[in-house]
């Protein structure tokens, strides 16, 4: 009778990986790398020492950041709309609403 084993599971998935298990474009995980969000060694890693080496997710790291980020109140998330307007500038969305 042949031994059942599941497959060794890795830490650091490709980005194509990651999309599917996070939930999120491979677009929106560069963007959160070149924002800072994801930390180089901590969340993502090249999968050989050059520029040009696909990039490796590490999804754990990156699901724990994300329910953090998450979990943060509106202010931190969006700063510009919690900011006071200036005299003579209307909120964002204003001059969409309909007047009776």
């Amino acid at each position: 009778m042949p031994i059942e084993t599941s497959p060794r599971v890795h830490p650091w998935a490709t980005a194509r990986e990651a999309r599917e298990s996070l939930g999120v474009s491979e677009r929106t995980l560069a963007r959160w790398r070149h924002a800072g969000l994801l930390k180089p060694g901590q969340h993502w890693r090249r999968k050989f020492p050059s520029d040009n080496s696909p990039v490796l997710y590490h999804l754990q790291a990156c699901e724990s950041t994300m329910s953090e980020a998450t979990a943060r109140t509106a202010e931190l998330l969006e700063p510009s709309l919690m900011q006071p307007q200036r005299k003579g500038h209307m909120p964002i969305g204003h001059h969409m609403r309909r007047h009776r």
